[in-house]
C-alpha cells in the first residue's frame, strides 16, 4: 500500500523531482570525493553539508506536492532552517554514529574470525605465522613475525575484506538511522503548530514504540529492493577500486559509496516519498502519542503543584479537544476503509 502510493507520488512532477535529486546528489558526491582524499573531512561534511542538505531535500520534495514554485530556490531556502531549534538534531546523528561504530566493530571482528579459522584449515603457513606471533618475546621478534604476517597474502585479503565490509555495514547503519529519524521533520513541516525538536523527539519515541511492527513491515515492504540495489552497487564499486585501481580499503569504501549514490539517483525521490507517506499513514499514532504526553505532563505538573486552576482547566480542555479530534479521525478512517471494501466487492461482481 505504502509502496504503491509512493510510486504514484514519485511519478507526479517527475522531471522537477529528478532535477532536484541530481542537484542534491551532486552536493553529496562532492562531499564523498573530499572524503576519498581525506577521511577526516567527514567531521565537517556530515554535520554541515550532508545532514542539512538532506533536510533541505526532503523538505523541498514535501513542498512540491503542495506548491509548484521553483524547487531549486526552495532547496537552498531550507538549508539554513535546519539549524533552527525546531529542526536541528532531528537526525540524531551522534547516536547513529555510535551505532555505526559498534556495528562496524562487531561485523569486522566476526568476519575476521571466520576467515582466520578458514585459513587455518586450508593454509598451513598461516598457522605457523600465528605461532611465531604468539611466541614473540621482545619487540624485535614481534616485528619480524608481524612483517611475515602482513606479507602473507591471505592475511592482507582478510584485513581488507573485513575492514571494508565492517565499514560498509557501519555506514549503512548510520544512513538508515538518520533517514528513519528524518520522519520527525514532517511533524513541523506538515502541522500548523511547530514544536521544539526536544518535544518532537519525545513524541516520536512514543509514537514509534506503539507502531514498531507496522512501521518495519511498511518500511521494508516498500524499500527492500532499494536497499538491495544499494548493497549490490556498493559491492561492485568497492571491488572494482580494489582490483582495478589497487586502492586501499578506506578509499575503496568511499568509492563504493560514491558509485552507489550515483546509481541510486532514480530511487532517491521514491525513498523519501515512502518516508513521507509512512508519516501520513501514522498520523493517528502521533495524535494518540500527543494526547498521552499531554496527560503525563498535566499529571506531573499537578503533582508538583505548578498549575493554577485556570491553567489546569485550559490544558484539560485542550486534551479533551484532541481526544475528540482523534476519535473523529478514527471514525472517518473506518468509514473510508469500509467504503473501499464495499467498492472492491462491487468491482469483483
Amino acid at each position: 500500500m505504502i509502496g504503491k502510493e509512493s510510486w504514484k507520488d514519485y511519478k507526479k512532477d517527475f522531471s522537477v523531482k529528478l532535477t532536484l535529486t541530481v542537484m542534491y546528489v551532486f552536493i553529496l558526491a562532492c562531499s564523498l570525493l573530499l572524503n576519498i582524499f581525506s577521511g577526516v573531512t567527514m567531521i565537517l561534511t556530515i554535520p554541515f553539508i550532508v545532514l542539512p542538505f538532506t533536510f533541505a531535500y526532503l523538505s523541498t520534495l514535501a513542498g512540491i506536492d503542495v506548491s509548484k514554485n521553483a524547487p531549486i530556490k526552495s532547496f537552498f531556502f531550507f538549508y539554513p532552517l535546519y539549524f533552527q531549534g525546531i529542526f536541528f538534531s532531528g537526525f540524531k546523528a551522534i547516536v547513529g554514529f555510535l551505532k555505526a561504530i559498534l556495528i562496524s566493530i562487531i561485523f569486522s571482528t566476526v568476519l575476521t574470525l571466520i576467515l582466520y579459522y578458514a585459513y587455518l584449515k586450508v593454509q598451513p603457513g598461516f598457522a605457523e605465522i600465528l605461532t611465531e606471533i604468539e611466541a614473540a618475546k621482545d619487540v624485535s621478534s614481534m616485528r619480524v613475525a608481524m612483517d611475515k604476517f602482513m606479507a602473507f597474502e591471505p592475511a592482507n585479503i582478510t584485513i581488507t575484506i573485513s575492514s571494508i565490509s565492517g565499514s560498509f555495514f557501519g555506514c549503512y547503519t548510520f544512513i538508515r538511522h538518520c533517514l528513519i529519524n528524518s520522519e520527525k521533520f514532517y511533524v513541523n513541516l506538515m502541522t500548523t503548530k511547530p514544536m521544539p525538536m526536544k518535544a518532537i523527539n519525545r513524541l516520536y519515541a512514543l509514537a514509534s514504540r506503539n507502531r514498531r511492527k507496522e512501521f518495519l513491515k511498511e518500511y521494508y515492504g516498500a524499500v527492500w529492493y532499494v536497499a538491495l540495489w544499494f548493497i549490490i552497487t556498493f559491492a561492485g564499486g568497492a571491488t572494482g577500486s580494489l582490483l582495478l585501481l589497487k586502492l586501499d580499503a578506506t578509499r575503496s569504501l568511499f568509492i563504493g559509496l560514491f558509485v552507489s549514490l550515483i546509481l541510486l539517483i532514480p530511487f532517491i525521490p521514491y525513498y523519501f516519498c515512502v518516508l513521507r507517506n509512512i508519516f501520513i499513514a501514522s498520523s493517528d499514532d502521533y495524535s494518540k502519542a500527543s494526547i498521552e504526553l499531554s496527560e503525563r505532563t498535566l499529571a506531573e505538573l499537578q503533582r508538583n503543584n505548578q498549575l493554577t486552576e485556570e491553567d489546569r482547566s485550559k490544558i484539560e480542555e485542550e486534551i479533551k479537544k484532541s481526544k475528540e479530534e482523534y476519535e473523529k479521525m478514527l471514525k472517518e478512517a473506518e468509514e473510508a476503509e469500509k467504503k473501499a471494501q464495499e467498492k472492491q466487492q462491487e468491482n469483483k461482481k
